[in-house]
């Protein structure tokens, strides 16, 4: 098992449920990529052998270097959690209102504007 399959299985691990889909190097010196994904948020992850470890946002650009690069599975570990590690934003859901409420809510409005203008 190379450094960038121990990472994986390190990310699995801190992450239950993430996603890891790995493309592998067909070379040994030749760089391993991974799509990480979890709770809605992503993270690419890109080792190579001698170098270490570059993590981005899955927003980057084709051609965009990493945003951050690292020398051990730890330091890479950390980097990956950080983008992935919390629920993503949602805003809150609008509360449903009824037609009836809806109706006399309009009803007061107008009766209230009516009342301004006399």
């Amino acid at each position: 098992m190379n450094e960038f399959e121990k990472l994986c299985r390190l990310i699995e691990a801190r992450a239950h449920g993430a996603v890891v889909d790995v493309d592998a190097s067909s070379s040994r010196t030749g760089s391993w990529w991974g799509d990480v994904s979890w709770l809605g948020n992503r993270a690419v992850v890109e080792w190579r052998p001698g170098n270490g470890f570059g993590v981005s946002t899955a927003a980057g650009a084709y051609g965009e270097g990493p945003d951050v690069v690292v020398e051990t599975i730890d330091e890479a570990l950390q980097q990956v959690m950080k983008l992935i590690g919390s629920a993503p934003q949602r805003p809150k859901p609008r509360k449903k209102i009824s037609k009836t409420a809806k109706k006399k809510h309009l009803f007061l409005r107008a009766r209230k504007q009516t009342k301004k203008r006399a």
